[in-house]
């Protein structure tokens, strides 16, 4: 069962509502990171059940390599959220093992089905 989420989002309103409403339905957010360092950081510190990370972040390390990085020692499952649905993007996350996939801008509801179908 999914406990702790990290959430990696460049977008602070888009995180802090996330969290906010991830938090109403019982989940613990333990870390909101807004650059790839950041995020690999916070995996490692956290130890997250469960990671929701858009591609594009603040730093030179994108949500796709930040998460190659993580799962070079441990597997956290992830969903991805994205603006871009290309298959060349498509192509990198299933190479680093990502379960799911979430379009922006996407519904709170959804998002919610997304985790429950990872538990």
């Amino acid at each position: 069962m999914v406990k702790k989420i990290l959430i990696a989002e460049d977008e602070l309103l888009v995180a802090t509502v996330t969290r906010k409403k991830l938090e109403c339905c019982g989940y613990r957010v333990c870390c909101i990171s807004k650059t790839g360092r950041d995020t690999i950081r916070c995996a490692f510190e956290n130890d997250p059940d469960l990671m929701i990370v858009d591609i594009y972040l603040e730093d030179e390390i994108d949500g796709i390599e930040a998460v190659k990085e993580i799962h070079r020692s441990k597997f956290i499952p992830v969903i991805i959220t994205t603006a871009s649905n290309d298959s060349s993007t498509q192509e990198r996350a299933s190479e680093a093992n990502i379960l799911r996939y979430l379009n922006k801008p996407y519904r709170f509801e959804d998002l919610l089905q997304t985790i429950d179908s990872i538990c």
